[in-house]
């Protein structure tokens, strides 16, 4: 990281990944997660809605 004079406090580098992206597999991976989305909403839902029976 190179050090430059400015105005600001911090500065911020990023390092992009060496190999090509695929914007295939980044446009499908939001549909991957809904799958564990809806399981991890059932055990949640599951643990919020127990009741004692009486």
């Amino acid at each position: 990281m190179a050090k430059t004079s400015s105005t600001y406090p911090m500065s911020l580098s990023i390092d992009y990944p060496d190999r090509k992206l695929n914007r295939l597999t980044t446009f499908f991976r939001p549909f991957m997660a809904i799958p564990i989305a809806i399981i991890l909403g059932l055990i949640i839902g599951a643990v919020f809605s127990w009741k004692e029976g009486g």
